[in-house]
């Protein structure tokens, strides 16, 4: 038994660590996240693989609101949408919740603009015509095409989101 550590036990003294750097909260976050669907997770790692590569060196406890605006004018001149920079600050802000980081800077940081004209919805005019032209299509063709099954899988998968938007 090292001469220290008597004095160590008694005065209930810890052997100090380092705070953590971004990355390694990071990981532990993801590792918490064990029921997801693969997808999901495929997506939560590429936005924190983003987060790791630009703030992954700094300490969590010392990012500060600037950190994130930087951050975010990065990935805008990368060329990422605003919803995609919020998707991955989404995933961002919960691990720093997680760590007890979150409410230092929660306040002053802001969410950007979202293209909204991007994947809107179409008009039940517009969904007719699609119907129309993909049906005609898979008529015209001598080998039958699949494009009316994908347009019809389209149209109820993945625009069933956008449907549930009021239109302007």
């Amino acid at each position: 038994m090292p001469r220290r550590e008597p004095e160590r036990n008694y005065n209930r003294i810890e052997k100090r660590t380092l705070p953590p750097t971004v990355s390694e909260p990071a990981k532990v976050w993801l590792d918490k996240r064990v029921a997801l669907a693969e997808s999901t997770r495929e997506t939560y790692e590429a936005a924190l693989k983003h987060v790791k590569a630009m703030l992954g060196t700094n300490l969590a406890c010392e990012l500060t609101f600037e950190d994130v605006a930087s951050y975010q004018k990065a990935g805008l001149s990368q060329g990422a949408a605003g919803a995609t920079i919020n998707n991955e600050l989404a995933c961002f802000s919960s691990m720093l919740n997680d760590c007890g980081v979150l409410a230092q800077i929660r306040r002053d940081v802001k969410y950007l603009d979202e293209n909204e004209e991007a994947g809107r919805a179409l008009s039940q005019d517009e969904e007719r015509a699609l119907m129309q032209a993909a049906s005609a299509i898979g008529r015209t063709r001598s080998d039958w095409s699949p494009i009316y099954t994908v347009t019809i899988l389209g149209l109820n998968k993945v625009c069933t989101r956008m449907r549930t938007k009021p239109e302007v």
